[in-house]
């Protein structure tokens, strides 16, 4: 199988790239860094694309999508805090530079990702494509507040996966898009949050890569459009 994997360098994407190459799979890891140190070794397998924003992933994906096309892709691109900036706690610490940030990191990457798929796939096509999000971005299932830039920007990246699942049911009816809260991971991203998460729900980055390469494995069609988390099961818009 063929797997792409966009945001290679964080957490969980580093251990899902080390996850499929062990399952055998051809890897294609995509990363906005410049080398691998501190994330792989030059033989693990795999064939990363480095120095690669999302807004170039057109221009340096296109020719391998020509060659062939992905059974499944994992988007792990996202920010929580970046450049000293933390997720807000009150309204009054609010900035449109802030919620630009994270709409961009968290929502607009991922459009880029699809809009560049899209044009590779047919009525035949059978990928999976699983989103990483987050449970935050519920509206109905928002029951602390807070936080409102990530929030948004999750809610946001949540309806833009529920809008092109249904566009793509009607051509392309093999191709699954998903958004998926992933869990608390110990990770960077996660990091200063982490005192307040109890032990046994902080899985490790190789946990998460099990779990969300054997959700990827139990897709269907009838979940395409969902926020699920990871070991399948609904969670609200």
């Amino acid at each position: 199988m063929k797997v792409v994997v966009t945001g290679a360098s964080g957490g969980i994407g580093a251990a899902l790239v080390a996850k499929q190459v062990n399952l055998g799979n051809d890897v294609i890891a995509v990363s906005s860094k410049t080398s691998t140190n501190g994330i792989a070794t030059p033989d693990d397998g795999a064939q990363w694309l480095l120095n690669c924003p999302p807004a170039e992933y057109g221009m340096t994906l296109r020719p391998l999508l020509q060659q062939s096309l992905p059974n499944t892709v994992f988007h792990c691109c996202g920010v929580l805090h970046q450049n000293g900036l933390m997720p807000e706690k009150a309204l009054r610490q609010f900035s449109p530079a802030q919620l630009l940030d994270n709409i961009n990191a968290n929502c607009i990457a991922a459009v880029n990702l699809l809009q560049v798929l899209e044009p590779h796939f047919n009525r035949q096509s059978q990928c999976k494509i699983i989103v990483l999000s987050a449970k935050v971005g519920s509206i109905e299932d928002n029951y602390l507040g807070g936080w409102h830039s990530y929030r948004m920007s999750k809610a946001a990246l949540n309806m833009a996966i529920k809008t092109v699942s249904i566009e793509w049911r009607r051509r392309f009816p093999g191709v699954t898009v998903v958004a998926v809260h992933p869990g608390t991971t110990d990770s960077t991203l996660s990091q200063p949050f982490q005192k307040n998460v109890p032990a046994s729900q902080l899985a490790s980055a190789a946990t998460t890569a099990d779990r969300l390469s054997a959700l990827a494995g139990q897709l269907s069609a009838e979940d395409s459009g969902a926020l699920l988390h990871w070991d399948g099961s609904k969670i609200p818009f």
